[in-house]
């Protein structure tokens, strides 16, 4: 232990007595990030270039960092030894080094654009023979399709808010008491009912459960990512808006913000983040319009109230399910269907089982031909939603989400096997339940 406080004292000595060594130890470090930088860019699988650059590139940045502070260190050291010529040469230095450091920078940010496009992965793939499979549904979405809406859905009803004259926005409350009861009273039928929704896309964020009020488009439930809707039809229309509606299951907020709760006006729209934390749940709502007025949050608070004070009057689930909207459940076969999304390589998947029990699903999927897992972690990520279940062996309960397969180029198609794995609540191993083959092709960056 001596002889490595020694070797430490000789090389701090070594290096404050120095002329150079600070100087060019900072010069050199950062061409060496950013070529390594690089370099993890030239990597085909995404998952180990994501590691590679979250913990490789992330160490060395840390050194860059340390490297920097010891240097401003060294031009302190400089003086107060009253070593004036060495220190004011060490300030010429830092100029000389700020456009290394600023050329860096800007190569880092925009290192998404210098990076190969392609990642060759389906270049010598090809679709064996008497392998069945099928191709994934076409995108068919058109702007304003959102605005169809089924008539008693919580989403029809939150649009009325921008026409409704009488909805107050002003002293509001923002409780929902129903839910609170809910949260104490019976909180398993709470979780079965927002797994089992439509309506609600129950998920895991940070190990809490957080359900997302989720979308309806033409009527049909369409997940968007992070269930965060926005929509511009142009720059004069009142009803343009974004907007979300989280509700955690536990004292925790996905979004901490002094600014939360706070209306406020930026770029001429106004802005309000809603975050109610209670012991048993957070709710948190996000609004943008151009109407200058809370009206969607207003809104919701009223319809949260309603509609968990209709669950609030049950016992028991059977009497529950006759409250899932649409696409909630149905008598039919465990299946999965995927659709195209705005470019190659991003799906939407619908997927209908019935595990039998609480617990969440996901999608695992593999290249026929060689059995290469695709984008494992972000799949995963993307997928992982609780789902209904029931005793009875002929319904089907849904989900919905909406993915991107990183292997692979636009137009190179190759054939796909999804897996939908279930997760028990009961601690017990994870089982498949379905799977089924796809002709898909990978996101081209």
């Amino acid at each position: 232990m001596k002889s490595i406080i020694d070797l430490i004292k000789k090389t701090y000595n070594w290096w404050k007595n120095s002329n150079w060594i600070p100087f060019l130890s900072t010069l050199f470090i950062c061409p060496i990030f950013t070529c390594t930088y690089y370099l993890t860019l030239l990597i085909n699988n995404y998952d180990f270039r994501r590691f590679l650059q979250e913990y490789v590139v992330g160490c060395i940045f840390i050194l860059v960092l340390i490297i920097c502070f010891l240097y401003l260190t060294h031009i302190v050291i400089s003086f107060i030894n009253k070593r004036f010529k060495r220190g004011f040469l060490e300030i010429l230095g830092i100029i000389f080094i700020l456009p290394f450091i600023y050329i860096s920078l800007l190569f880092i940010l925009f290192s998404g654009f210098l990076g190969p496009s392609e990642d060759n992965f389906a270049n010598d793939l090809k679709i064996p023979e008497n392998v069945p499979f099928q191709s994934p549904l076409e995108y068919i979405i058109e702007e304003d399709d959102f605005s169809v809406a089924e008539k008693n859905s919580f989403q029809n009803k939150l649009m009325s808010a921008f026409k409704d004259k009488s909805l107050n926005t002003k002293d509001y409350k923002k409780q929902i008491p129903s839910l609170e009861n809910l949260s104490i009273k019976n909180l398993n039928l709470l979780k079965r009912y927002l797994a089992s929704s439509s309506e609600w896309n129950l998920t895991i964020s940070n190990k809490v459960l957080q359900a997302r009020h989720r979308w309806q488009i033409n009527k049909y439930p369409y997940p968007i990512l992070h269930e965060n809707l926005v929509v511009w039809r142009s720059s004069f229309k009142e009803d343009n808006f974004q907007y979300r509606c989280y509700l955690n299951l536990g004292n925790f907020s996905s979004y901490n913000s002094p600014k939360a709760n706070k209306p406020r006006i930026e770029n001429d729209f106004f802005n309000l983040y809603t975050l109610i934390p209670t012991k048993n749940y957070t709710i948190e709502i996000f609004e943008q319009n151009k109407v200058n007025q809370p009206r969607l949050t207003a809104k919701t608070f009223e319809l949260l109230e309603e509609e968990f004070k209709k669950i609030l009057s049950f016992n028991n689930f059977d009497e529950v399910k006759k409250l899932l909207p649409p696409y909630s459940v149905k008598i039919g076969k465990p299946d999965i269907l995927l659709r195209k999304s705005v470019q190659g390589g991003i799906y939407n998947a619908e997927i209908w089982v019935n595990p039998k029990r609480s617990g969440y699903i996901y999608l695992k999927a593999f290249e026929i031909t060689k059995n290469t897992q695709l984008s494992k972690n972000r799949l995963k990520m993307a997928t992982t939603e609780y789902i209904g279940w029931s005793e009875n062996s002929n319904e089907v309960y849904s989900s919905f989400s909406h993915f991107t397969i990183y292997e692979g180029d636009w137009d190179k198609h190759y054939l796909a096997r999804f897996e939908v794995w279930f997760v028990p609540d009961d601690g017990s191993l994870e089982e498949k339940l379905l799977e089924k083959n796809f002709k898909i092709e990978g996101w081209m960056r």
